[in-house]
């Protein structure tokens, strides 16, 4: 495809193949506050436009001693109202009101965008009516050539209003105030809330005193995060329009996807030589012919050892899960103490060691006993006494018969350290 209209439509799909590496966001707030409201508007992007998903207006009444941390408290209640409508967190833009701010009109030559945002800060720094030394400004060139509406508001203002928004968990994107032209040509259409040149597709429950009071100002404020050339008016960034971020993420995946692809491409070659490595093998078989006997008994070996090596598997299976009695009863040797032996070793039900014996008297007993609370690497748990009583047999000395119960774990390697 060749001239303007194939250019533009490849312009077009390179762009669209871009915007899936760049980071877009789903919702965007737009806050404004003023006569002890706060007016918020929710835009969603559809992926081709944005619209006003939702709009509200939020009751604000600080209390007198509040006035001067007002503009931080409004993070604190748009972050409520986010958990109480069920909205997830979204990047936010916090439009100022004129007397918050210090702006004036100038007239400056024409010159390169970031040419003229130095030249505007310039001006700004001998007119603003604050002493702060550092300051933010912004700029847009009115439409009517009455020349660069201007603002400006100290560092410290919006370092304070980010780090109460970061404080209640929410990204403020966007600081920024309405210059009056754009407030001016603001219009409602049958289809679109018009700001300027720029269009929004309007809620479906829209009600025009929203928009007679604030809510004008709350839907700029989140335009400055949508449109690129209303974003010079975001004071966080001194003006300067920021370049889109990546999305690291898309990126990633896609860097991944080609590996992939590149990766399964090399592979499929070499299925493709391989397969023509085994057609050339089996020629050179067919040509064996003579050493079929010699064959039969190598598959015959094969078969053999595959035999063997199975049943050798089996085996050692089995033993893993076998519990191995030489070591314990080489081990209940080695444990048993003087006034003390035993007389019956049973297994009454599976994994269940039952030990019958006598002692010369209770003392030999628990001294036995206390051999397996000191031994625990070998028999991880303790046996249970489940009997023991006096006999007397007359002239002979008295003895102690006992019965106890102990718990084998079958394929516990601690059982095999002995033998």
């Amino acid at each position: 495809m060749s001239g303007p209209d194939g250019s533009n439509k490849t312009t077009e799909f390179l762009d669209q193949i871009t915007s899936l590496w760049k980071r877009n966001h789903s919702f965007l707030l737009g806050i404004f506050y003023c006569n002890d409201v706060i007016y918020t508007v929710r835009l969603k992007n559809t992926g081709n436009h944005w619209e006003v998903s939702d709009h509200l207006m939020i009751p604000f009444s600080p209390e007198p001693d509040e006035k001067a941390y007002c503009m931080e408290m409004i993070a604190e209640k748009t972050a409520a109202t986010l958990q109480v409508m069920g909205w997830p967190p979204a990047p936010a833009a916090l439009c100022l009101s004129e007397q918050d701010i210090f702006h004036e009109m100038i007239r400056l030559p024409d010159m390169p965008a970031d040419e003229m945002a130095e030249a505007v800060r310039w001006e700004l720094d001998g007119r603003r009516d604050f002493a702060e030394a550092e300051f933010l400004s912004v700029f847009l060139s009115s439409p009517a050539s009455d020349g660069q509406w201007a603002a400006a508001v100290p560092k410290s203002l919006a370092d304070s209003l980010t780090g109460a928004w970061k404080e209640a968990g929410l990204e403020l994107a966007s600081l920024t105030a309405m210059p009056a032209f754009l407030r001016d040509s603001c219009h409602i259409s049958d289809t679109d809330l018009e700001i300027g040149n720029h269009n929004i597709t309007p809620p479906r429950d829209l009600y025009d005193a929203f928009y007679e009071n604030g809510g004008w100002k709350a839907l700029y404020a989140a335009e400055t995060l949508c449109f690129p050339d209303l974003r010079r008016l975001n004071f966080l960034t001194s003006g300067q329009a920021p370049k889109s971020d990546w999305n690291w993420k898309a990126l990633s995946l896609t860097v991944i996807t080609a590996a992939f692809i590149g990766l399964f491409g090399c592979f499929l070659i070499d299925q493709v030589q391989l397969h023509i490595a085994q057609e050339a093998l089996s020629e050179q078989k067919a040509q064996l012919n003579l050493l079929a006997s010699v064959q039969k008994e190598k598959s015959e070996l094969e078969a053999s050892v595959s035999d063997i090596k199975r049943k050798n598997e089996q085996l050692v299976r089995l033993s893993g899960e076998s519990i191995p009695w030489r070591s314990i009863f080489v081990h209940l040797g080695t444990m048993t103490v003087d006034g003390v032996w035993l007389s019956d070793i049973s297994m009454p039900k599976p994994n269940t060691l039952e030990i019958h014996g006598k002692a010369i008297h209770y003392d030999a007993l628990a001294e036995f006993l206390q051999k397996f609370e000191t031994d625990r690497d070998f028999f991880p748990t303790c046996p249970v006494l489940k009997s023991s009583d006096l006999e007397n047999s007359g002239s002979h000395p008295s003895t102690v018969s006992f019965q106890l119960e102990l718990e084998l774990i079958p394929g516990d390697d601690r059982h095999a350290k002995i033998g």
